[in-house]
């Protein structure tokens, strides 16, 4: 997972073999980050 702050925008590489639902999760985790804010 590459995950890189560019400004106002978060760049979000996840590798290919990830599932739907890893992703969410990841959104979800970010999600969580940002509104924690």
């Amino acid at each position: 997972m590459f995950l890189c702050p560019f400004g106002n925008a978060l760049y979000l590489l996840p590798p290919y073999c990830l599932t739907p639902t890893d992703l969410q999760e990841i959104y979800a985790a970010i999600a969580n980050l940002l509104h924690g804010m």
